[in-house]
């Protein structure tokens, strides 16, 4: 696919202007938007209930977003929850939302399983807390950023994430573009034993393309990392209505 103008511009600052994060509140172009949708998630084992929500708090510029999936029954019992933060600002001319800290939490056959997934700025790594019934999944970690991981989305929080760059608003405009960045995985890594075929990481590459208009108006975008494809489609207000999973059966909507 042909790369826009405005897309090639959003990759080169990003690649080369990694000295320098402004926090500016009164230019981040996401901080009036607030959201809360519910949905049905359908995939091999049946059908429960989503929820997505996300805030900005001014006071400590943060974009704030929690989701939940739980069982479509009289009990309503959670079966997997996330909280994502971020910092919204500006990297030179570039408008991103720095990854900041998310706390994932499921449960498998009733025992409950945590990650927490952390960037630390000074030491230049991905911080990872795990807590489980599982000798192999309890302790603490660090992991080295790549000297390319300049732009970085939380998986749970991929759409705010590239509002905030103008990828979007930019690549519904110009009909066609790209972002490649890093999709950090807020459930690894209990999130691999869920989805078979996702690289065993935490920290993955990826690219964000879109993929035009369907014949219902709706903007479609594929997000691509190991070999996959999650395909997201949004309203004209830029809401993501409906996500599809295909290779892994799962449907948002």
């Amino acid at each position: 696919m042909k790369i826009s103008k405005a897309s090639n511009l959003i990759l080169i600052l990003l690649l080369t202007s990694c000295s320098f994060f402004k926090r500016s509140k009164s230019e981040v172009p996401t901080t009036k938007v607030k959201s809360s949708h519910s949905y049905t998630l359908s995939d091999k084992s049946g059908e429960f209930e989503y929820t997505h929500q996300s805030n900005y708090l001014k006071k400590n510029n943060r974009l704030i977003t929690k989701y939940q999936v739980k069982a479509k029954d009289s009990e309503g019992k959670v079966l997997e929850q996330a909280v994502i933060f971020s910092n919204p600002g500006k990297l030179k001319e570039v408008y991103l939302s720095r990854p900041e800290i998310s706390q994932y939490t499921v449960w498998f056959e009733g025992k409950k399983y945590f990650t927490e997934v952390k960037l630390n700025p000074k030491s230049k790594t991905l911080d990872l807390k795990l807590e489980s019934p599982e000798k192999q999944w309890n302790g603490s970690k660090s992991m080295p950023l790549p000297k390319d991981a300049i732009l970085m989305c939380y998986l749970g929080q991929i759409m705010e994430c590239a509002k905030q760059t103008g990828f979007i608003s930019k690549s519904i405009k110009a009909q066609t573009g790209t972002m490649s960045f890093y999709l950090i995985i807020e459930g690894y890594p209990y999130f691999q034993e869920q989805y078979i075929g996702v690289e065993d990481s935490p920290l993955i590459r990826a690219q964000l393309v879109y993929d035009g208009t369907n014949p219902q108006g709706e903007k479609r975008y594929s997000l691509n990392f190991s070999g996959q494809s999650i395909f997201y489609f949004l309203n004209e207000k830029q809401e993501m209505i409906k996500k599809f999973w295909v290779s892994q059966g799962l449907t948002v909507n």
